[in-house]
């Protein structure tokens, strides 16, 4: 076995995993112990190596191996699901930590136990880092996706090791191809790469988007906005004022009213966010105002899924003329998680010559995620008829109010929707 290597491992562990990892679970409450108890351990074994000393009678590279092994899969990953958050994750691998020790000392099929354990806490932590990613940009976002991928081949063949070993494993592999491709893969692209994306610049955000099967509860899209006050847009403000290929334009405006009165019925509308009171969509509660940088939070449930996304008002809109044609509306943009990217304008005009008060949608967007791509149908079906149930529900919401000021539908009332391509 080629130990220079393993010596390398060893002293990445001490020299940079294990500072980085210390200063990422400081704050981290009593779960910090559970990690920093791997510590003395692996410092020991390190010691034995280094002092040529075999405990329990193991030889040099067992022993080697050991120190390496306790430095970056026992301290290391353990402060990486700390720093995580991830709690029954962290018990499920010290479970296995201890079942391959034991396997190692007393019987082999422990080892395979503890390797199956590993695997399922990893596969908890992928998924919390790949969510994690979607709402991050640049070098952590990569950091944490590798993180979230490295892990699998090199647990792959920690299982199939651990399995030929009680005579049913499917892989071969010497002592040195397991330390390159096992060892030094986990040590630097889950250990490493994790715990450095979980420490840079501030602290990780809690991604503004989620799915559930059923409609969520108003304090998961609260905690959504508020992890989306914190987000960046994924797109730069103005998408609607430049355009630009490859985006998706739509148009739709109908008219929902006429004179003054209605047009303050439909101002109320807007600024009640009524557009997301259909029977498939909700608002966020509170209600977000119509302010420019106010992060807005909605679920809308689409082929039986219900995906809770945020969008920030990046323009508002509120004009009033001395001839009599007043504008309202805002325009938003995409947080970065969001399914789709873009940007989206809600407007309701009075005409000063004939008094007709309409609302405008016009949007330009494109799928910001890859499923969407693959369901691009379905998407743009959803965007579609969220705009025809947007314009029937401020409709509706302007027409309900004219009784209060004594007034009538006006049967002349028309709606048009355009839909096009850049």
């Amino acid at each position: 076995m080629n130990t220079h290597i393993v010596w390398w491992l060893v002293g990445l562990g001490w020299i940079v995993t294990v500072p980085v990892g210390l200063e990422r679970i400081r704050l981290a409450g009593r779960d910090r112990w559970v990690a920093i108890a791997w510590l003395p351990v692996a410092a020991a074994w390190a010691a034995a190596a280094g002092l040529g000393i075999r405990p329990l009678g193991y030889s040099d590279e067992i022993v080697l191996l050991t120190a390496a092994h306790f430095v970056h899969a026992g301290f290391g990953v353990s402060a990486l699901l700390v720093s995580a958050g991830l709690r029954r994750s962290l018990g499920i691998h010290q479970i296995g930590m201890g079942s391959v020790a034991l396997g190692i000392a007393v019987a082999r099929p422990f080892e395979l136990i503890g390797a199956v354990a590993i695997v399922l806490a990893l596969v908890s932590y992928s998924v919390h880092a790949g969510r994690r990613a979607c709402g991050e940009t640049g070098v952590r976002r990569v950091l944490l996706v590798v993180s979230a991928l490295a892990w699998w081949f090199p647990m792959v063949l920690a299982t199939g090791w651990a399995a030929g070993r009680v005579g049913i494993g499917w892989i071969d592999r010497t002592l040195d191809e397991m330390v390159a491709q096992h060892g030094a893969v986990n040590a630097i692209g889950l250990v490493l790469a994790g715990l450095v994306a979980h420490r840079t610049g501030a602290p990780l955000r809690r991604p503004a988007h989620a799915m559930s099967l059923r409609r969520p509860h108003q304090a998961v899209l609260a905690e959504l906005v508020e992890a989306g006050r914190g987000s960046p847009l994924s797109v730069s403000p103005g998408l609607l004022a430049r355009g630009g290929r490859g985006w998706f334009l739509d148009v739709h405006t109908v008219e929902v009213g006429r004179g003054a009165t209605d047009f303050e019925a439909a101002k109320h509308a807007i600024a009640q966010w009524v557009k997301f009171r259909q029977p498939w969509t909700t608002p966020a509660i509170p209600l977000a105002p119509i302010e420019p940088g106010v992060t807005v939070g909605y679920a809308a449930r689409v082929w039986g899924v219900w995906w809770s996304c945020c969008c920030r008002i990046v323009d508002v809109i509120d004009e009033r003329s001395t001839d009599g044609g007043d504008r309202f509306g805002f325009t938003y943009a995409t947080i970065a998680g969001h399914p789709e990217r873009g940007e989206e304008r809600f407007l309701v005009t009075l005409d000063a010559t004939t008094g007709s008060v309409t609302f405008e949608i016009v949007a330009m967007s494109r799928p910001g995620r890859w499923f969407v791509w693959l369901g691009l149908p379905i998407a743009r079906h959803a965007q579609a008829r969220f705009r025809a149930g947007a314009a029937e529900v401020l409709a509706r919401s302007v027409a309900d109010a004219r009784p209060s000021v004594g007034l009538t539908a006006d049967p002349s009332l028309r709606g048009q929707g355009s839909l096009r391509r850049r």
